[in-house]
Formats: structure tokens, C-alpha cells, sequence
């Protein structure tokens, strides 16, 4: 059992990481999308992990905190919800978010990420709505941080078209300063209008 793993970011993607250990083992890591804008590399990185093995695949995914790998558990648990769905939510909602949609039974939300339809969404509210607890461009425009979100939407299962529309509208309505983070939550929901 793999419980966390503490190491140098040697590269990144949105969605993955590659961290080495002092033991000289480097591990490719699923994580939230958000995470892209918040580890660089060679950043030192510790983070909990869950090993799943699925069909004749192994993956491992990590998380910064004790509440992301427990909400990831619950949905895990979910009949129909695999690791990459899970990873899913986590990287499209925060805790906070995520806490707040199951509360009020929000299945839309829900059912707006990819690979999760409505019947899913129902299943998962209705099996965590009272277990998870209230927290105390049409083209690439060379952009680094356009390609980026365009990457991260299209590894959650959106089509490629629509991410690049939804990103160049967004871009070019958006303030520069804006951090990948609140881009990403920006960008998901229109591509999700869509």
C-alpha cells in the first residue's frame, strides 16, 4: 500500500504529476487539475495517495490534504464512480463547493462533468448527501496558460472544439493577471454551457 509519497516535482501536467523520491523511485501521480498552478518543478511535494487497480491498470492519485483523499474515498465508494470521475469533481469543484452541491442535492452540477450523467449524479447524491460535512480561443493562441486550460478541459473528457471556443472567449474577456486556478472554475463553466 502506497499511503503518500514525498518527493521533487520533476514535471507536471495538468492532471499528473512526476515526483521523484529520495529512494531515486519516481511515481507518475493523477491530481486536480487545480494543483498545475499551485506545484512547480522541482518544488518539494508531499502528498496522500490512493493506489487503485483497475482491469490489468495500476494508478496512483494524490492529494494535498486529509479532506480531498476522504472526499475522493466517498466517491469512490459510489457504485459507477470510478478514480478518474472522482478526480473529476476534485478538480472541478473545491471541498467547499463539492460539500455544498451534495447538501443541497445540486445533481445539475454534478451532471455537468464529463462521463457523469444524470443517473450517476442522482446515485451520488443520494448516497452522499448527508455523509460529506460542512468544512470549518477557436484556435491556440500561443498562450502557455490558453494551451494549459485547453489541456486540463480535454483530460476531463470535454471535446477539444469546445474547450478551445470556451478558452479564447474567455481569455479574451478575462483580466491577464487572473491566476490558472480561477481561470480553470471560469472555463469549465462555459465550456459546460456549451
Amino acid at each position: 500500500m502506497i499511503d503518500a509519497v514525498f518527493g521533487e516535482c520533476l514535471s507536471k501536467t495538468p492532471g499528473s504529476l512526476l515526483i521523484k523520491t529520495q529512494g531515486g523511485i519516481a511515481f507518475r501521480i493523477l491530481v486536480p487539475v487545480s494543483y498545475h498552478s499551485k506545484i512547480t518543478v522541482g518544488q518539494s511535494v508531499f502528498l496522500y495517495t490512493v493506489y487503485r487497480i483497475r482491469d490489468d491498470e495500476a494508478y496512483l492519485y494524490g492529494f494535498k490534504t486529509e479532506k480531498e483523499i476522504d472526499v475522493f474515498k466517498k466517491l469512490i465508494a459510489v457504485s459507477g464512480v470510478g478514480g478518474k470521475t472522482a478526480l473529476a469533481v476534485l478538480s472541478a469543484y473545491s471541498i467547499e463547493e463539492i460539500t455544498h452541491i451534495f447538501l443541497t442535492r445540486d445533481d445539475h452540477r454534478i451532471s455537468a462533468i464529463p462521463g457523469i450523467g444524470k443517473k450517476t449524479a442522482q446515485r451520488m447524491i443520494l448516497e452522499l448527501s448527508g455523509g460529506l460535512s460542512t468544512p470549518s480561443t477557436a484556435e491556440s493562441t500561443g498562450s502557455p496558460m490558453s494551451d494549459e486550460l485547453i489541456s486540463a478541459l480535454v483530460n476531463l473528457g470535454f471535446q477539444e472544439k469546445k474547450s478551445r471556443e470556451a478558452v479564447a472567449k474567455l481569455v479574451s474577456a478575462s483580466d491577464e493577471g487572473l491566476q490558472f486556478e480561477v481561470l480553470f472554475k471560469l472555463a469549465l463553466k462555459e465550456v459546460s454551457k456549451r
